[in-house]
Parts: structure tokens; C-alpha cells; sequence
């Protein structure tokens, strides 16, 4: 199969999947909740209150097959393993390209074969790799270093699926530049620079830079609701997690901007890496609906879970992600 069409696909199936599971309330609340939407909103175990999974286990009404599979979950702390793997694999393919490896062959050419016209440059598709490859490292980081110890859990399903979009994310930000990079029969370190500016990357490069600021800015401010100093020396470790209303002036009118930003930083890159001839890269593209249908679910959950902790009226006005839209 044409892998440019092929990676398309994944991302829109993924995110069709995605939507579709959240409309099936036994799915919902089953698949896609995790870490603190994952727990009673409440502070104390209250029956008349419960998590929106007890619930449906408890009236018999859920099939039991979705149960089982509901039930195999792995660490919150894994999703540092998505980070790890577009990191990695960034490594990996700036190397395949720059040699020439097989699995880069055959990939390109396969590419190359059904689309000869419309191809991003050499320096643009170094720009797109060091953006995305700053992105995974960011948040890699933060994953590694900002986020607080839990025993929050997700579907095994939901992990998995972060993998495969990391590793489609690793070919998508060159995949469409197959026909130049198999050009340069002799790859030289030269060739691996940045592309002269154009009113393209003087729109979008700013705007990816500001969106990943702003998303470090919300990461870390998160981090310090659960800081260790905030929580009283007597409390068992076992205790559940002290959680505290966002009150940064990011938060003030979106519930979610992190998402909101994670957005914009693919948009961002979906401009900046746009074939000769073309407004936007369509795989990239692709990649943004995905991402933008995943992180809505999660901030629709999120929205949720902040009313039933802290009120209504503590999101009351606000925006899940999208300003003026959701």
C-alpha cells in the first residue's frame, strides 16, 4: 500500500475510532479515562457519587467482554514510553536518510512512485524533523522531570495506539519528501540545514515556538498544583493525590490549554512542512485531526471531572480546547 495513504488512513481511522468510542458511554468510561479522570472526582469514597466505571459495573448492565479487555490497563507513567519512541526513532531515521538505509528505500520509493510532482525540499523536511524532534524531546522531559508519582492507569489500548502514532509521526515528517531525498545520490552533511525564510516559516515558525512555550508554561504550572511541599507530612503515601483548581491565567477562559496548544503546534507544523505547491503537508494534516479528535475527548473528560470535583461553577464560561468552538 502507498505509505503516504496509509499513514493517512491510520490517523483518520484512529481518530473516527476515538470519537466513535466516546459516544458508547461502556466504552468511554472504560477506554479512554485515565489518570485523574480515572478516579472518583470526590475526595472521599461516596455512594451516592460513584466513578463512572463503578457504576456500570456494579448495576451488571456492561457486557462482559468489554470488561475483560477494559481490564488490562499498564501505568500512567508509561506515557513517557511516546516520547521515548519519537525521540528515538527522530535518531533513527535522520540516519537512514542521511546513508541511504534500506528501510528508508523502500519506503521513499514506494512514496516516490505515486506522487513525483509535489515533494517538500531537503531543508524544509530537516526543518519539520528538528521541530518535531524538539517537540518529543520537550515533552519527554517533562515526563521525565515535571510530572508527579501516581497509581493512575490507562488501557493498554490507549498506550499502544500513543506508539503507533509516534511511529507514524517519525515518517510522516519526511515521508513527503521522499522524491527529493532519494535525489541526492550521495547525502553530504551539508545537505542537512535549514531552509532560507519564506513568508511560510515566517508566519508558522513563531506560532510552533509560542504553542510550545505556552504548553511548557501549563506543564509546569500542573506539576506545582501537586507539588510534594503541598502535601502535609502526615499523609500516608497511600493517600489519594491532592488536586487543586488551575488558576494560571491560561486556564482562565479554556479548561484544557495544553491541548489547545498541542493543537496549534501541529497545525504549525502541517504549514511549515507543505510540498511545492501545496498549502499544507496532507499527511501532517492528518496527523493534526487525529490529535486534535484525541485530546478533545480527554478535555470533554476533563471538564467533566472538574464539575463534579470543584462545581459547575468552577468551569462555568470556559472553553474544553478550542476558543469559540469546543
Amino acid at each position: 500500500m502507498h505509505p503516504v495513504l496509509a499513514l493517512r488512513a491510520f490517523f483518520l481511522l484512529s481518530g473516527a475510532l476515538i470519537l466513535a468510542a466516546r459516544l458508547v458511554p461502556a466504552l468511554s468510561t472504560r477506554l479512554l479515562t485515565y489518570g485523574a479522570r480515572g478516579t472518583d472526582p470526590s475526595s472521599k469514597p461516596d455512594r451516592t457519587n460513584p466513578s463512572p466505571g463503578s457504576v456500570s459495573r456494579s448495576n451488571g448492565r456492561s457486557p462482559d467482554l468489554i470488561d475483560a479487555i477494559s481490564s488490562v490497563k499498564v501505568p500512567h507513567s508509561w506515557f513517557t514510553s511516546f516520547y521515548v519512541t519519537i525521540t528515538a526513532l527522530s535518531s533513527y531515521w535522520i540516519l537512514e536518510i542521511f546513508t541511504h538505509g534500506p528501510v528508508f528505500r523502500s519506503l521513499a520509493q514506494a512514496a516516490t512512485e505515486h506522487n513525483r510532482n509535489h515533494s517538500m525540499t531537503v531543508p524544509q523536511i530537516f526543518l519539520t524533523w528538528a521541530l518535531m524532534s524538539i517537540q518529543g524531546g520537550r515533552r519527554l522531559y517533562e515526563s521525565a522531570f515535571l510530572s508527579r508519582p501516581s497509581n493512575s492507569q490507562m488501557w493498554v489500548g490507549h498506550w499502544l495506539l500513543g506508539i503507533a502514532f509516534y511511529v507514524a509521526m517519525s515518517i510522516s515528517v519526511w515521508i513527503e519528501g521522499s522524491p527529493a531525498l532519494l535525489s541526492l545520490q550521495t547525502p553530504h552533511i551539508t545537505d542537512l540545514r535549514l531552509p532560507a525564510p519564506t513568508l511560510r516559516t515566517f508566519l508558522t515558525l513563531p506560532v510552533f515556538l509560542l504553542a510550545s512555550g505556552a504548553q511548557n508554561d501549563a506543564h509546569r504550572y500542573l506539576a506545582s498544583l501537586r507539588a510534594p511541599s503541598a502535601k502535609k507530612p502526615s499523609t500516608p503515601a497511600s493517600a489519594p493525590p491532592v488536586y487543586k483548581l488551575p488558576e494560571h491565567p491560561l486556564f482562565h477562559r479554556i479548561v484544557c490549554p495544553h491541548y489547545t496548544a498541542e493543537g496549534i503546534i501541529y497545525v504549525a507544523l502541517a504549514v511549515i512542512a507543505a510540498p511545492q505547491g501545496r498549502w499544507v503537508n496532507g499527511t501532517l494534516t492528518c496527523a493534526m485531526l487525529f490529535t486534535v479528535a484525541n485530546l478533545a475527548v480527554t478535555a470533554d473528560g476533563a471538564k467533566r471531572w472538574y464539575e463534579a470535583r470543584f462545581g459547575e461553577g468552577s468551569v462555568r464560561g470556559k472553553w474544553r480546547m478550542i476558543p469559540f468552538v469546543f
